[in-house]
């Protein structure tokens, strides 16, 4: 916008009927949607500033009901910034942060009449902002600092002058238009920031300029693409955004608010759709003290005014009922749901590249969360590990590398638990395999890790497991297990390493032990393929039982099968027992234990006749 005659403009050059139109707009309280735009200005316009005395509309903008004040439309806490809801301020700029937390407050203040002196020690600040804005690069915290802006410029009207004001007003607007060309793929939050949510301020926070037309029609463009093309179609995020879901949840509730207060839906319905779909998916992602699943520091740390806002938005009875068993004190809007009829727990997308194995949706409930090489196991209300699985395996002293993705082989979730097996190609023709068990009513979790080969070799294997601050390992003393214990000494998980021997006077090539913080399962042996299970039961009321495992001899046409061929592990713990059997080779009627089984993998329940319940069977 050119402000070449400025001076003239506001030196009683102006409209009368603007005027009028100004003055009866403050008399009235008039709704946001009925406000029509009627300050000639457009994105196409490149006539001067407004027609508008800069007196009336400094009185205007202090004066008028409509829009309703933001510490209306975002409720929070007092001193919870809601633009920084999802974000670690400590990876910001000092000055940024500041900035942004100053102007939330003078955004929410409610003395519109004393904004001069609110600004008065700042004024030369913004102008500064505006200018140095040229030059900055494109970053979260700028994001932020526009939106804040935004926000307070109907207040910095009272503290700025005609000129630098209207500068920063058609500055803020040219930043927000320019973030179109962004890249979704490549800056997904930035894009969402700016070319929607900061759109969508604009239209909010003035309705009586024409420019907000065409902001409100980007604002809905942009922020629909961001919700249908970052989301899986069931509201997840792919694996490489998961740091930014909370983020971008929090620009879209923000953007619900706004479109609330304005009356109008802020994005098409196939992109609401998304958006409720990612309020459940946020839930299913959120541990039992509110952090998110792998995420670490406070951009993943409890922020319950955000879910408080989504789940308004989302006004869906199921979700209250979700949110009340699984989020830290929150109540149910909607008390009196049957437990037995809530959506599954757990959820698995390909295109996310993402699965959350999850016992229930009670807080506590035992859950793993997978993505990627990413793997985070929590249990009674502790996480045990969460981070990468550092894998190394070796073959004649040449490390085996992962030469492509893992890719998902099965995946399968019924009332017992949920299972997911993973495949990977590696270096010189071996392939990795991964199966993961969480069950429900039997309370434990197993992994074991296949490394199938194409000849003979010497395997080395090792699987680290980083564990959890607060959490610790604590060996047995005679047998190789061990239980993973929190800071008060109570045991959380109990882990079996069935591949190696129950008593270490026994000998063997393996252990389990701590390595550099992580829980480290080590195995060497001679073979052509090598299996490799662990097992955590995580039932408390199970962990002083005495437990007990053995390694079993499979026959193949009254022949014993070798370990590299086919394996099979008997486990009881107290009174309870289970099978497993796993084929390392193609699938052959093969018996162990009195079984007859014609299964590529087994893991089964023994019930108290002896006969078995099987738990998950891949045929």
């Amino acid at each position: 916008m050119s402000t070449a005659s400025l001076t003239e403009d506001f030196q009683g050059q102006t409209s009368k009927k603007i005027s009028r139109k100004l003055q009866a707009l403050r008399k009235k309280r008039t709704p946001h949607q009925k406000v029509s735009p009627f300050i000639p200005w457009s994105l196409e316009d490149d006539a001067d500033t407004p027609p508008v005395c800069w007196s009336e509309w400094q009185k205007h903008l202090a004066e008028r009901r409509v829009p309703a004040d933001t510490s209306e439309i975002f409720a929070s806490r007092k001193n919870v910034c809601v633009l920084l809801w999802g974000i670690d301020e400590s990876e910001l700029d000092l000055e940024c942060a500041e900035l942004i937390h100053f102007l939330q407050r003078a955004s929410r203040s409610k003395r519109l009449r004393n904004s001069a002196v609110l600004f008065a020690d700042r004024s030369t600040d913004f102008i500064d902002w505006h200018v140095a804005a040229k030059e900055r690069e494109l970053d979260c915290g700028f994001a932020l600092e526009c939106l804040a802006m935004v926000y307070c410029l109907p207040r910095l009207a009272a503290a700025l002058e005609p000129e630098p004001w209207w500068d920063l007003f058609s500055g803020l607007v040219q930043i927000s238009t320019d973030a179109t060309a962004l890249s979704l793929d490549d800056q997904p939050l930035l894009h969402q920031l700016l070319a929607g949510e900061l759109a969508l301020a604009f239209h909010f926070s003035f309705p009586e300029v024409s420019v907000q037309r065409d902001l409100a029609k980007q604002a809905r463009d942009q922020l629909s693409l961001g919700m249908v093309e970052l989301l899986d179609g069931e509201g997840l995020p792919h694996a490489d955004n998961l740091m930014l879901l909370r983020p971008l949840l929090a620009c879209w509730s923000r953007a619900y608010s706004l479109g609330e207060a304005t009356g109008k839906h802020v994005v098409r319905r196939d992109a609401r759709v998304q958006y409720e779909w990612c309020v459940r998916q946020a839930m299913r992602l959120t541990r039992s003290d509110g952090s998110q699943s792998l995420q670490g520091g406070a951009s993943g740390g409890w922020c319950p005014d955000l879910f408080d806002l989504a789940l308004d938005h989302s006004n869906d009875s199921d979700d209250d009922e979700v949110a009340r068993l699984s989020l830290p004190g929150v109540q149910s809007r909607h008390r009196g749901g049957r437990f037995d009829q809530l959506p599954s727990a757990s959820v698995h997308s390909e295109w996310a590249e993402v699965s959350i194995l999850r016992s229930s949706w009670r807080r506590k409930s035992h859950r793993l969360t997978v993505a990627h090489a990413n793997r985070s196991l929590e249990a009674n209300g502790a996480v045990l590990w969460s981070g990468d699985w550092n894998l190394q395996v070796q073959a004649d002293g040449q490390p085996i590398r992962v030469a492509g993705d893992w890719e998902v082989v099965c995946w399968f979730t019924d009332e017992d638990g949920d299972y997911l097996e993973l495949e990977a190609e590696c270096e010189r023709g071996f392939t990795l395999q991964r199966q993961m068990l969480l069950t429900r009513k039997d309370k434990f979790f197993y992994s074991a890790d296949i490394v199938m080969g194409t000849q003979p070799a010497e395997l080395e294997y090792a699987l680290g497991m980083q564990l959890s601050e607060n959490i610790s390992y604590s060996p047995d003393s005679e047998t190789t297990e061990g239980f993973l214990v929190n800071q008060r000494g109570q045991a959380l998980a109990h882990a079996l390493p069935l591949s190696l021997p129950e008593w270490r006077d026994a000998g063997g090539s393996g252990r389990l032990e701590v390595v550099q913080g992580a829980l480290t399962m080590s195995l060497a042996v001679s073979a052509q393929r090598l299996y490799v299970p662990l097992w955590f039961d995580l039932d408390t009321g199970r962990m002083g039982k005495p437990v007990t495992w053995r390694q079993l001899t499979i026959a193949e046409k009254l022949q014993r099968v070798s370990p590299d061929q086919a394996v099979g592990f008997r486990v009881q713990k107290g009174k309870k027992q289970w099978l497993i059997y796993r084929s390392l080779t193609e699938r052959a009627n093969r018996t162990l234990l009195g079984q007859n089984l014609c299964s590529d993998s087994l893991i089964a329940s023994f019930r108290r006749d002896g006969t078995t319940e099987t738990l998950v069977e891949i045929e």
